[in-house]
């Protein structure tokens, strides 16, 4: 139940900076090709977290959980800290951000679009990291996240336009507070 939770939590996070690049004006002639990027770094991510963490946790043996839930304790603070943060920005700051995010969206393509990738897939090989200290390692669950990217991606990126920075802020903050709910049931042996 927890590893669906975590999937959940990660396909908010996408959705997020997804709704913020559809915001910020990314032509539509290139909406699949950040899909098919977001889906390839956050479905690779976690397997690289995973193959780390499955070794850690020859180390740390029988705390794995426990370790497993400080990962994702930490990782959801984080998004709760940038999430939070983000809520006490004026009008006028969330305009300019908007328009810094329209420039940026318009030149997403090479280099740019593989660091987009690599930014939005952090907390995927964290929470594979995870995962992996904690044992419960299963081989569908990179492929389940990927597909889930690409998805929320695609679903963020045709919403972006629709709805305002705000709601990508606070979908971000409830990301982290997944996490967060997560690594306490791990850190406390209650995760199903």
């Amino acid at each position: 139940m927890w590893l669906i939770l975590l999937v959940v939590s990660l396909g908010i996070d996408t959705f997020a900076m997804s709704v913020g690049l559809g915001a910020g004006g990314l032509q539509k002639s290139r909406w699949l090709r950040v899909g098919i990027m977001f889906a390839l770094f956050e479905g690779a991510m976690p397997i690289v977290g995973l193959l780390l963490g499955a070794a850690a946790s020859r180390v740390v043996g029988q705390w794995g959980d426990r370790a497993a839930g400080v990962v994702l304790l930490i990782v959801g603070a984080m998004m709760m800290r940038e999430a939070i943060a983000e809520w006490h920005e004026s009008p006028e700051e969330l305009q300019e951000e908007a328009e810094e995010r329209a420039e940026r969206a318009a030149h997403l393509h090479g280099l740019g679009l593989v660091g987009a990738g690599a930014a939005v897939s952090i907390d995927e090989l964290a929470a594979g990291f995870g995962v992996g200290l904690s044992g419960a390692v299963d081989r569908w669950l990179p492929i389940v996240i990927g597909a889930q990217a690409f998805a929320l991606t695609m679903i963020g990126l045709y919403l972006g336009g629709r709805l305002s920075a705000r709601f990508a802020e606070r979908a971000e903050g409830v990301a982290g507070a997944v996490l967060l709910v997560l690594g306490l049931l791990l850190l406390f042996g209650m995760a199903m």
